[in-house]
């Protein structure tokens, strides 16, 4: 049942019916915290729309449980694991809580791919425990995962997510990648001992960015999308940003924190077609938003359009 339910949504991700949202959720625990920004960068390689977290008070097993709710289509988690879960540190590491492999299947994250940092979590071998199966057995979205099998994880994450964003399979980026580690200082024993275990649990001809079934005749009929572009970036106490919309909407403006916290958030009656749009960097109480970098997030009707932004 589980395989039958696995080969249906591979059937319907080939024909784009199940590829979520083109964006990325990075997550980071604080052991970590000092590469996050690099490694953020290299899954933006895939996708450019990331939501990232690393702050090390907030990168706790709730606030991921809460955004593994969110649509997207690539997950990256790099926290301490077993085959059983992953465990986030707060409390300045003095204390801890847990995300069980359990509820991926229970929880059913809108998630098409996921990368786990995560050290044995895709154990195949472990019986009823393996996160990187539970994650694609799942009954909604899940339909493949990169993970260790052992201590070790993927590093030098651009190897990997570089041809993926060309548009090439999972297959072909996971091949080149490990190529890539062992061409370009040799398998050392210490890059053996950490990168061999690593697995790919999915249909290796999947493609993440789409297969792009669909043929020319049936273009005129999907669906026109609305557009958002920053006109400057970083930005100092006003944002501007053009706004194309397709039709008449309502919009919900906001703006998160890199932990996922909501500052502020507007709601704006627009008609289609071209707007610019001023938006002062302040939070929901009018106080300036200081340095930093910060989520844009527009809702206009049911697209969610994200853009990441630097205030100077």
């Amino acid at each position: 049942m589980l395989l039958k339910n696995y080969f249906s949504k591979n059937n319907s991700f080939r024909h784009d019916t199940l590829l979520l949202i083109q964006r990325a959720l990075v997550f980071v625990d604080d052991d970590w915290i000092p590469w996050a920004g690099q490694w953020a960068g290299d899954v933006s390689l895939l996708y450019s729309d990331t939501m990232n977290y690393w702050d090390a008070e907030t990168t706790r097993a709730s606030i991921y449980r809460r955004n593994l709710d969110t649509i997207q289509a690539w997950v990256q988690v790099c926290a301490h694991s077993w085959p059983g879960g992953h465990q986030f540190a707060y409390n300045n590491g003095g204390s801890y809580d847990y995300y069980y492999s359990y509820e991926y299947t229970n929880q059913d994250p809108p998630t098409n791919f996921y990368n786990f940092f995560a050290c044995s979590f895709s154990r195949y071998t472990t019986t009823g425990n393996c996160g990187g199966s539970r994650a694609i057995f799942n009954p909604g979205s899940g339909i493949g995962s990169i993970g260790s099998t052992k201590t070790g994880s993927m590093l030098d994450f651009n190897y990997f997510y570089r041809p993926l964003g060309e548009g090439k399979k999972l297959g072909e980026a996971f091949k080149y990648w490990f190529a890539c580690i062992y061409d370009s200082v040799g398998m050392t024993y210490d890059r053996l001992c950490w990168h061999y275990g690593m697995t790919l649990l999915a249909d290796p001809f999947l493609i993440p960015l789409g297969h792009n079934t669909g043929i020319d005749e049936q273009i005129a009929h999907v669906t026109e999308q609305s557009s958002l572009t920053i006109r400057s970036n970083p930005v100092t106490s006003k944002l501007h940003f053009h706004l194309a919309l397709a039709a008449k909407e309502n919009l919900k403006i906001s703006i998160y924190d890199c932990s996922g916290r909501k500052l502020n958030d507007i709601t704006r009656k627009m008609a289609s077609g071209n707007h610019t749009v001023e938006l002062l960097m302040n939070d929901r109480y009018g106080n300036a938003l200081s340095q930093g970098v910060y989520i844009l997030e527009v809702k206009v009707g049911t697209q969610i359009i994200t853009k990441k932004i630097v205030k100077i």
